[in-house]
C-alpha cells in the first residue's frame, strides 16, 4: 500500500510539474510575441512620425524656395526701373522653370517618403500574420514603386555623393526575427537601408539649400522693409509695424538653424531601422529620435497658428 501511494504521489507531482512547465513555456511564448508585436508597432509608429515631420520640412522647403525667387523678381523689377525697363517673360520663365524643377524633386521626395512609411507598416503585418501571402505581394509592389522614384532622385543635382550604395552597412539580422519578416529583410533590408541613406543625403542637400535661400530672403527683405523706409525723407508712418517686421526678419537666422538641426535629426532614421533589424535598438535611441520629431512638429504648428 505504502509503495503504491508513493508511486501515485510521484505520478501526480510529475503531472503537475509537466503542466506547470507547459504553462511557463506558453506564457513565455505569449510574452515574447507581445513584446515582438509591440516592437513592430513601435517601428511603424516611428515611421509614421518620421513621415509627418519630413513632410513638414518639405512643405517649408517649398515655401522658402518660392519666397526666395519671388524676392529676387521684386529686386530685379526695382533695379530695372532705374534703366526704364521691365522684367521680360523670358527672364521670368528662366527662373520659374528652375523653381518648378526643384518643386518636382521635393514632391518626389515626399512620395518616396510616403512609400517608406507604407513599407514599415507592412513589416508589422508580415510579422503578425499567420498567412502573410497578401502582405508579401503588397510589399513587393511598394518596393517596386520606391525603386522607381529612387532612380529619379539619384539623378538629382541635390545628390553629390553618387557612391551611396557602396557605403550601405551590412545588416546582421537578429535571431529573434523569424518567418516571413526575416525572409523580407534578408531579401530587401539592404535596399531599404540604401533608400534611407539616400533620403539622408537629400535632407543634407535640402538643408544647405534652405539655409542659403533664407540668407537671400533676409538680405532682400531687410533692404525692402527696413532700410529703404529709413532712407526715405518722410518719417515712417507705422513705427510698430516697422519694428515687428524688422524683428521677424532678424529671427530668420534662428529659423535657419532650427531647420538645419531638424534635417540632421531626421537623418538618424536609418540608425533606428538598423538597430531594429539587428536587435540592438535601445529605448534611449527611440526616445531621443521621437523627442526630436515632436520638437519639429511643435515648432511647425506654432508657426502655422
Amino acid at each position: 500500500m505504502r509503495s503504491t501511494y508513493k508511486s501515485n504521489h510521484k505520478l501526480t507531482l510529475h503531472k503537475h510539474l509537466h503542466r506547470a512547465t507547459a504553462l511557463i513555456l506558453l506564457l513565455a511564448i505569449l510574452t515574447t510575441g507581445c513584446r515582438s508585436t509591440a516592437k513592430y508597432k513601435k517601428l511603424a509608429e516611428i515611421g509614421n512620425q518620421y513621415t509627418d515631420a519630413l513632410n513638414e520640412l518639405l512643405i517649408e522647403a517649398v515655401e522658402i524656395r518660392v519666397k526666395t525667387s519671388s524676392e529676387q523678381f521684386l529686386r530685379n523689377d526695382r533695379d530695372y526701373q532705374k534703366y526704364a525697363r521691365t522684367v521680360t517673360e523670358t527672364e521670368y520663365r528662366t527662373i520659374s522653370d528652375k523653381d518648378e524643377t526643384r518643386l518636382q524633386i521635393l514632391y518626389s521626395i515626399q512620395k518616396h517618403n510616403q512609400l517608406l512609411k507604407a513599407y514599415f507598416n507592412k513589416l508589422g503585418e508580415l510579422a503578425s500574420s499567420g498567412a502573410p501571402g497578401q502582405a508579401k505581394k503588397e510589399v513587393e509592389d511598394i518596393v517596386e514603386n520606391i525603386n522607381g522614384i529612387s532612380q529619379k532622385l539619384q539623378k538629382s543635382k541635390l545628390i553629390k555623393d553618387k557612391n551611396i550604395w557602396s557605403e550601405v552597412p551590412k545588416l546582421i539580422i537578429s535571431s529573434k526575427i523569424r518567418g516571413a519578416l526575416r525572409e523580407e529583410i534578408e531579401k530587401r533590408g539592404q535596399t531599404i537601408m540604401f533608400e534611407l541613406m539616400l533620403q539622408e543625403e537629400l535632407l543634407k542637400a535640402l538643408s544647405n539649400s534652405i539655409v542659403a535661400d533664407i540668407k537671400i530672403i533676409k538680405s532682400l527683405q531687410e533692404k525692402r522693409f527696413v532700410i529703404e523706409p529709413l532712407a526715405q525723407p518722410e518719417l515712417i508712418s507705422d513705427e510698430d509695424t516697422w519694428i515687428s517686421k524688422r524683428m521677424e526678419i532678424m529671427k530668420m537666422e534662428i529659423k535657419s538653424a532650427k531647420l538645419k538641426t531638424a534635417s540632421e535629426k531626421l537623418g538618424d532614421v536609418k540608425n533606428i531601422f538598423q538597430g531594429f533589424v539587428e536587435g540592438n535598438l535601445s529605448r534611449e535611441q527611440i526616445n531621443r529620435f521621437q523627442n526630436g520629431i515632436k520638437e519639429i512638429l511643435v515648432t511647425r504648428n506654432k508657426e502655422n497658428s
